[in-house]
């Protein structure tokens, strides 16, 4: 069972992380002895453009556990149970 469901069963309405990003962990694609976001909490991973410049801007990318907390809270407030982008709704 996974932690979601474990939130559901328990009757929890919905469910928070720790963090959402972690800028000073960004993810290396390349290089997964560089890959600090392995370390992370959030929900995002942390991609910059030249990983060996810490002042390099940075995007971020959705990991699975961020698509699986929206389905979870999205079924429990009995909205819908697929994210807006995939429904259309």
């Amino acid at each position: 069972m996974t932690g979601c469901a474990l939130f559901g069963a328990a009757g929890i309405r919905g469910a928070h992380v720790y963090t959402f990003i972690a800028p000073n962990l960004p993810h290396h694609p390349a290089r997964p002895e560089f890959d600090l976001d392995m370390a992370s909490y959030g929900l995002v991973k942390t991609l910059r453009e030249r990983h060996e410049d810490e002042k390099s801007p940075y995007r971020f990318e959705r990991k699975p556990s961020f698509d699986a907390l929206a389905r979870h809270n999205r079924g429990q407030a009995g909205i819908f149970a697929e994210p807006v982008w995939e429904t259309g709704q």
